[in-house]
Order: C-alpha cells, then sequence, then structure tokens
C-alpha cells in the first residue's frame, strides 16, 4: 500500500532508545523522517507513531 503512494521502504524491526535509554524495536520505521508503524502503540518522544489500524486509515484519506 506504502509503495502505490510513492513512501520509501521502511527499515523492519528498527531500534531507538527512549528517554529512559530502553531499547524499544518498532516494526516498520522511515528514521530520517522520525515515522512509525508499530504492531502495539508506542509512545516515543519526536516521533510520529501509528498502529497498524491508524496507518490504513490515515492513507486510505480517513
Amino acid at each position: 500500500m506504502l509503495e502505490t503512494q510513492r513512501y520509501s521502504l521502511p527499515q523492519l524491526c528498527h531500534q531507538v532508545n527512549d528517554e529512559r535509554n530502553t531499547v524499544i524495536t518498532l516494526d516498520a520505521a522511515w528514521a530520517a523522517e522520525k515515522i512509525a508503524i508499530n504492531l502495539v502503540p508506542v509512545k516515543l518522544p519526536g516521533w510520529t507513531i501509528f498502529t497498524v489500524g491508524e496507518a490504513v486509515a490515515f492513507l486510505n484519506g480517513a
């Protein structure tokens, strides 16, 4: 779906540190843009992280 809308491919299983220096693994991430899609909700300061359902709704213009 993302490919048809000309998005670049994400990095899979991208790891970042949260504010407590805990390693968080994001399912699919566009690190340069700090955007990710994750199966479970995650909050990371400075990142926009969608669940799969939220990402599909966003891409469909909902």
